[in-house]
């Protein structure tokens, strides 16, 4: 009984971890479409993104953004921890010869795919490039360095200035078009076996559930890659 118990408690601790990862995954998915929605805003100029990027860290005397990005690091930690844990799970729970084995798709059941077998991989690249990405916009030079810009009578920041700028050197640019493939290459199986991890996807709809994803994937990778190459081709400083 106590084998027996044991079991059960390593299944329930796998299917929990396997939930968080799913629940946290979706989240920060959603979270990737509302900032590309909002990124959008560049190719109206200056003046609209900067003013949604001010809308953005004054609604609600500025708590309201603050409340948002704590939010968005639970998730974010929760994925991460989680994701890592269930990796972990299943490369002890994998013989020692097939760890080094090549393998290709297993079918629709498992999805077991390059994307899959390299999403810890992907995962820890993007949070390199997230962590570099924060760096360079939400803490880069602001109002005290010259970054200004007046709309309406109001002074805001002047971010469309620093993202045509990032975008206008080529590394930069060729850096950011490169993680934004990884991106698309780690949402490709992430979006669904999150839908999986929840239940959400019966053995039937499985195959939908995968297109859908891969879409999904493709849309999001190619609205990213698309911005900092308009830019560099076109843009001109607001």
């Amino acid at each position: 009984m106590t084998g027996q118990s044991a079991s059960r408690g390593l299944i329930a601790s796998s299917v929990a971890k396997k939930f968080v990862s799913g629940i946290t995954g979706l989240a920060l998915v959603g979270f990737v479409i509302v900032h590309l929605l909002g990124n959008l805003t560049l190719f109206a100029g200056a003046e609209a993104m900067n003013t949604y990027a001010h809308l953005l860290h004054t609604a609600g005397g500025g708590m309201v953004v603050y409340v948002f990005e704590a939010i968005l690091l639970v998730f974010f930690l929760g994925h991460i921890v989680s994701g890592v844990q269930v990796w972990l799970s299943k490369r002890r729970a994998r013989p020692v010869s097939m760890q080094y084995k090549v393998t290709g798709d297993a079918g629709a059941t498992s999805r077991k795919t390059n994307s899959s077998l390299t999403m810890v991989y992907t995962g820890f690249l993007i949070l390199a490039f997230t962590i570099f990405h924060l760096i360079s916009f939400k803490f880069g030079p602001a109002e005290p360095q010259g970054y200004i810009a007046v709309h309406n009578g109001v002074e805001m920041r002047d971010i469309y200035r620093l993202v045509v700028e990032k975008f206008k050197n080529e590394y930069y640019t060729v850096g950011y078009v490169v993680m934004m493939g990884l991106l698309g290459w780690h949402l490709r199986h992430g979006i669904w076996s999150s839908f999986q991890s929840l239940g959400l996807s019966s053995a039937k709809a499985q195959p939908i559930v995968s297109v859908l994803a891969w879409l999904l994937a493709i849309a999001l990778a190619v609205g990213f890659i698309f911005l900092p190459i308009y830019v560099y081709l076109f843009a001109v400083p607001g």
